[in-house]
């Protein structure tokens, strides 16, 4: 592909090239996971698209790991302003059901949080003890939750187009700033994001430094509150989806 020879070697973004190679050869359905995540026994079981839902709701930014913990536990994904994680999401009462055709779970023991969480807080981390009869947890059209790499279901011909991780910025910034994009894209077709709540994988993560990875991050916590208003104030001059990732793209 030509993307190859644009993607840096050693680059998270290199999975890219694997999106393509999925819809070459004609796979319906991407489930993504990282080398050092394990899949649980049920993970090739929770492909199914049909869904029963609980909508979550907030004020444009969602902490969507809220609903998943006990009252008195505090977490919060990479990704979202710190000023937000505090955030209390609201729950309609009425179970939904519905088909979701990207999908996207959490991890067990070492989850996807920023390094200022990694640098202050213990880890391992449980997200056992949520209380909700949802299956997963839908976000409405005006708002917002970071979403990743780690563990996430695309249906192939209704969602792979918002696959795309930018390759001109950091890869702890990238699967980021594609979900905030894709979310935006997505909105104009009616499509929404299921989160599941039963951790999907669980990580035993590569070894890391907490500082680097600071250092990497920064552009999540200075400029992401920038980008959604970017997104939010964007409206699509086109009503082809192809023509408006193009669109979207040039103004980013």
């Amino acid at each position: 592909f030509h993307l190859s020879k644009i993607c840096k070697k050693n680059s998270y973004t290199r999975k890219n090239i694997g999106y393509l190679l999925a819809a070459y050869k004609g796979s319906d359905i991407i489930i993504e996971t990282d080398d050092d995540n394990i899949p649980n026994k049920d993970f090739f079981k929770n492909i199914y698209l049909a869904k029963k839902t609980k909508e979550v709701s907030g004020n444009n930014w969602i902490n969507i790991y809220m609903p998943f913990l006990k009252k008195k536990k505090i977490v919060w994904p990479r990704g979202l302003p710190l000023i937000k994680i505090f955030s209390k999401p609201k729950f309609k009462k009425k179970n939904i059901s519905s088909k979701f055709y990207l999908q996207q779970g959490v991890c067990e023991g070492n989850p996807d949080v920023d390094a200022i969480y990694r640098l202050q807080r213990d880890l391992p981390f449980s997200f056992k003890g949520w209380s909700s009869p949802a299956s997963v947890f839908v976000l409405p059209g005006a708002s917002f939750a970071p979403w990743n790499a780690q563990a996430t279901l695309f249906r192939m011909r209704d969602a792979l187009w918002v696959s795309y991780l930018p390759i001109s910025i950091h890869g702890r910034v990238s699967d980021i700033w594609r979900s905030y994009i894709a979310q935006r894209l997505l909105r104009n077709v009616c499509i929404h994001i299921a989160f599941a709540v039963e951790p999907l994988v669980v990580q035993h993560r590569n070894q890391h430094s907490y500082l680097a990875d600071f250092d990497a991050e920064q552009d999540l916590y200075y400029k992401s509150g920038k980008l959604i208003e970017l997104l939010g104030e964007w409206t699509a001059k086109s009503s082809f989806p192809q023509e408006q990732i193009m669109e979207l793209f040039r103004i980013l």
